[in-house]
């Protein structure tokens, strides 16, 4: 999305803003200019978002060009609010009836010019949105002659004059160039990562709920898996812990019963005086 004196606009595809590359803000002419990527045959749709009031009381005045071709351009107005958002998906044909916009080779090469003699017009393979400020105005009667003179009936239309003296430029001015995500890598506008992102195609909704499916049912057997496993720790643990305290118990009782059986040899090895036995204190002299 590009942002430029109150107003944000992008191209959509899908419903989702394409990226933007390589943005540059002129000031002095009040114009901003981006990359997007394109795929020929797609559709795609033009947001504008009005982010500030900035002709309070008076009206927006948008004008879309597509490849410079005053037949393709597009005109839209609308009265002047904060956070106001306008989308167009095609160019009108009737009150009901619109023809949506579509991506479209670009097939120019510098033969062109040479074979035409004239030079390719740089506006090709350009979207450009330009937003005027202005006010309404509403005309007069009109007269019309059939015949005798008689008075026909009102009809009232519109037309916008500058919402200042000052406003014979425009506001401001969305510029973007699309090309295919190969053309912008070749350029070097893009990185290649970028670029092979951009051309991966984008699973259908059909395909991104049986993934999601297929995931969610991986990520249920992966659970249950790992819920087994502890379990199965757990009784593992159980056991060891089991042994340990019988074998501690055991070892426990063979002390106790050799430091008995020492007592016990003590006990007999040693000799009590006993009343009138007479004791010899003399040594053997050998």
């Amino acid at each position: 999305m590009v942002r430029f004196r109150n107003f944000s606009a992008n191209v959509r595809v899908e419903g989702k803003d394409l990226s933007c590359f390589q943005t540059e803000y002129d000031k002095d002419s009040k114009i901003a200019t981006c990359w997007i990527p394109s795929k020929a045959g797609q559709e795609y749709s033009i947001s504008l978002t009005q982010e500030a009031d900035v002709c309070p009381g008076g009206y927006i005045n948008v004008r879309g060009y597509f490849d410079g071709e005053a037949a393709r351009k597009l005109g839209a107005s609308y009265s002047s609010k904060t956070h106001q958002h306008h989308e167009e998906t095609g160019a009108r044909v009737s009150p009901s009836e619109e023809r949506p916009f579509v991506f479209e080779n670009i097939a120019v090469t510098d033969k062109d010019s040479e074979v035409t003699g004239h030079a390719v017009s740089p506006d090709v393979g350009t979207i450009k949105l330009v937003i005027h400020r202005a006010r309404r105005t509403e005309m007069g009667c009109h007269l019309t002659q059939l015949g005798p003179i008689r008075t026909a009936p009102v009809r009232r239309s519109h037309t916008s004059i500058p919402y200042q003296p000052s406003d014979t430029a425009p506001w401001v001015t969305f510029i973007f160039k699309y090309r295919p995500a190969a053309i912008l890598e070749a350029t070097g506008i893009i990185l290649r990562e970028e670029s092979l992102e951009l051309r991966s195609p984008s699973p259908e909704p059909v395909e991104r709920e049986k993934l999601n499916d297929e995931q969610e049912r991986g990520n249920k057997a992966e659970i249950l898996r790992l819920e087994e496993e502890r379990i199965a720790l757990e009784q593992k643990l159980t056991t060891i812990n089991a042994r340990t305290q019988t074998l501690s118990s055991h070892a426990h009782g063979h002390a106790m019963k050799q430091e008995h059986v020492v007592k016990q040899e003590q006990g007999s090895s040693r000799r009590c005086f006993k009343p009138g036995e007479i004791i010899d204190l003399t040594l053997d002299d050998d």
